[in-house]
């Protein structure tokens, strides 16, 4: 009796055939969870953006005691912003560095965020935060007019 070495072509086969109609299922699934992670980073962008903000707004709140005075600023190319605090840097937010690489801010109307010593902004903006890469994805960071509420919402 002859011993068999190795498969036959017709196992190969229905072993590829196999193979090939899992990968399809599992596919979809792979590609959804990529749009999850990309929404994920917009949304932990705009918390951070958010929570800067709100941090601003604090400060400004209670500048009249110590006499400082603090801004936020955009990146100019989108990739994170600035707390300034009078003209030094207070701390320095870069998405790329934080691993949400693909996340994008930009605002139409300014680049510089600043509030009163009652809080509320010297202007009111919507900042936009986006992937580059995933389109009619974004969120936006708003700042309201007179009451200075932060607000995130889906754009």
């Amino acid at each position: 009796m002859s011993r068999s070495r190795g498969f036959s072509l017709l196992e190969l086969v229905i072993a590829l055939a196999v193979f090939l109609s899992a990968s399809l299922c599992v596919l979809p699934l792979f590609s959804e969870g990529a749009r999850f992670a990309q929404s994920n980073k917009i949304s932990v962008a705009c918390r951070l953006l958010a929570t800067d903000m709100a941090f601003v707004q604090n400060k400004s709140l209670y500048g009249n005691l110590n006499g400082d005075s603090y801004s936020l600023m955009l990146d100019r190319y989108g990739d994170g912003y600035t707390v300034i605090r009078g003209q030094k840097v207070y701390r320095k937010v870069v998405f790329s560095e934080k691993g949400l690489a693909p996340v994008i801010a930009t605002c139409a109307s300014t680049n510089k965020f600043a509030f009163t010593a009652n809080g509320a902004p010297k202007s009111s903006a919507s900042i936009n935060v986006y992937c580059s890469n995933v389109p009619n994805n974004s969120k936006f960071v708003e700042i309201q007019p007179i009451t200075g509420r932060i607000v995130i919402r889906d754009g």
